[in-house]
């Protein structure tokens, strides 16, 4: 009787080690599609930009195209409905890149986290997101520096993320 029992707790013990080795397994699995979707959701939650448009004002905000005569750029993106991301204040970046690949500011003090390092920027701008298509404009104003004829860079960034970019040629 004594084996006998030996020998039925032997073989239960067996069966739940075999169920706890299925249980870990699915744990596992969950535990991956878990991260898989949390990856998605956080990609999905990003605010995506589009329609970058830079336009350049004279005196008087005529337009102008001669760069000696530009006195301010403006700079309109489109932020894309998103009912997942956060909503709320956000801040929006711009950097206008000359030819030389150098950030025009105003200050040496602008800057902002991207990937991890300190990125210069021209201007920006706060804005109250509520998870709408919203159309975001700022200005950045030329301050004792005349831009030079040529291309320039336009880049739009929120929440660490490039959202958008666009080019203006002055001549």
């Amino acid at each position: 009787a004594f084996l006998a029992q030996i020998d039925s707790l032997t073989k239960a013990n067996k069966i739940l080690s075999d169920e706890n080795t299925v249980i870990k397994s699915d744990i596992e699995k969950k535990n991956a599609e878990n991260t898989e979707l949390s990856s998605k959701v956080s990609k999905g939650e990003k605010i995506k930009g589009a329609n970058v448009l830079v336009s350049a004002f004279g005196k008087k905000s005529k337009p102008v195209s001669k760069a000696k005569r530009v006195t301010e750029l403006k700079i309109c993106i489109t932020l894309i409905e998103n009912e997942i991301a956060r909503s709320g204040q956000r801040e929006v970046y711009f950097r206008i890149i000359d030819a030389s690949g150098t950030v025009i500011h105003n200050s040496t003090n602008n800057l902002f986290n991207y990937n991890g390092q300190q990125l210069g920027y021209s201007t920006k701008t706060t804005i109250d997101y509520q998870n709408k298509t919203t159309q975001v404009c700022c200005s950045y104003t030329c301050q004792e520096q005349t831009l030079k004829t040529g291309s320039y860079d336009v880049e739009a960034y929120t929440d660490g993320e490039k959202i958008g970019s666009s080019q203006i040629t002055l001549e």
